[in-house]
């Protein structure tokens, strides 16, 4: 008896009659164990690339462990590696994790943070059952876009690691032309910021790696508002009064600039003659509840910007308090274009733009407290401040800097500006690639 009970332990432990460990089941990987076919209505296509029209794209193997096979319909021949690859990754989901049915929403992170997911449904196709891949909010014969533009960015982004830049960049771009978003549509599904439901993170990488900047920037924080909130790194900014947003300029900056002094003794660390140096960014963000900066390297002509010299001085007068609060309570219901017109300063100056994947070493504001409830408003506002230091610094008089934030309609003043901005903008240039010989030596 007690060596039945003895084996029988070992069973429930997970050990075997004779006393060895058994071994972990190896997760399934379903490249290899499966197949992704390819049909036109019923006809099965052994190569997709031989046709133009849509096809369907479906999973074979899958039954002989208990789980039924997938579908994606309405795929582009140019997205069929992507529908592979949801596919496989839906295949070892429902293997390894979870058992996925009829109306389940399934959800599967990727490299890089990236999130693809849709809602199932059960059709019959040609006669044989499946769980079709769809995005929550169409038809089910429609295209599940979402999952698919999804996986091109983070193909895309992998071939880019890879240094394949012309591959990665000819991706998104196939991607785009398939599936190009509506601007101003609404907002992510909720939990799933990166869910990349109106393709925005295609622009948005596009964008990062320098390709028609500008452009694909605006394309996409128009896309999604998702992508807005982690872009000025807090909430969706609200409506506040413009008394609490002229006391909250004048306190940001006060703090800014007083916490910036205690960086002298860090920067003393640095070799001389270094054109690098430690620099608070203008640019607040809201983390755990707390106003928080970053603190990156920069080069030291930046400082003119908003720690010293003339600029210093007169980003503290009143006029300029005035004119942030009047430029956020034009576009408080419109971010993106606070976010667009403030990419300059967030990407070429202090690099803490693209924010939505990457995580800077940030630390709490100190000696700053808000004269209203709430800090939702504050990194917009600091941004509009940062640009205010840098349109000042390239010598745009007031007209002209109301007239880009168009709060008049000067169309003079609105060019005269553009054209200081873009002679600023060269020398930035200029200073950029001082920065990286100056890092690369201080770090050899």
């Amino acid at each position: 008896m007690a060596s039945f009970l003895t084996k029988l332990a070992k069973l429930v432990r997970g050990g075997s009659p004779q006393g060895q460990q058994t071994r972990a089941r190896e997760p399934f990987v379903a490249d290899g164990k499966i197949a992704i076919q390819y049909f036109v209505e019923g006809a099965q296509l052994f190569d997709p690339r031989t046709v133009t029209t849509p096809v369907r794209v479906v999973t074979q193997g899958l039954s002989k462990f208990d789980r039924p096979e997938f579908e994606l319909v309405g795929v582009p021949t140019e997205m069929n590696t992507e529908a592979a690859m949801v596919l496989n990754r839906i295949a070892e989901d429902t293997v390894n994790t979870k058992a996925l049915r009829d109306g389940d929403n399934w959800v599967s992170l990727l490299s890089g943070g990236l999130t693809v997911g849709g809602q199932l449904k059960s059709m019959t196709s040609f006669g044989h059952p499946f769980l079709r891949l769809t995005d929550a909010s169409t038809r089910p014969d429609d295209p599940a876009r979402t999952a698919l533009a999804a996986m091109a960015v983070s193909r895309a982004r992998a071939r880019h690691e890879a240094g394949e830049r012309d591959d990665a960049t000819a991706i998104l771009k196939r991607s785009i032309a398939w599936f190009p978003g509506e601007a101003l549509s609404g907002t992510a599904p909720p939990a799933a910021a990166n869910l990349n439901a109106n393709n925005s993170l295609a622009y948005f990488t596009l964008s990062a790696w320098g390709e028609d900047v500008d452009r694909n920037y605006s394309a996409a924080v128009t896309r999604s508002e998702a992508l807005v909130a982690a872009e000025l790194g807090g909430p969706l900014p609200r409506a506040v009064e413009r008394g609490v947003l002229e006391a909250d300029a004048a306190a940001l900056l006060d703090a800014l600039q007083t916490q910036s002094i205690g960086l002298e003794s860090i920067e003393s660390a640095l070799e001389a003659g270094q054109p690098v140096t430690l620099l608070l960014s203008p640019i607040v963000q809201i983390k755990g509840g707390a106003v928080c900066v970053t603190l990156p390297i920069g080069p030291v002509s930046y400082r003119r910007y908003f720690f010293e010299g003339p600029v210093q001085d007169r980003l503290r007068a009143p006029d300029i308090g005035r004119l942030a609060a009047e430029i956020y309570g034009k576009w408080v219901e419109r971010p993106s274009v606070v976010l667009e017109r403030t990419r300059d300063v967030a990407v070429d100056v202090y690099e803490t733009g693209f924010c939505f994947e990457l995580e800077m070493p940030s630390q709490a504001l100190l000696g700053f407290e808000s004269a209203g409830a709430g800090s939702d408003h504050l990194p917009m506002l600091s941004r509009i401040i940062a640009s205010l230091g840098r349109e000042l610094a390239a010598g745009l008089s007031l007209d002209e800097i109301k007239a880009r934030w168009e709060i008049n309609t000067s169309a003079a003043a609105h060019e005269s500006g553009l054209v200081k901005l873009r002679s600023l903008a060269e020398q930035e240039a200029r200073e950029l690639s001082q920065q990286k010989l100056g890092v690369r030596k201080h770090l050899q």
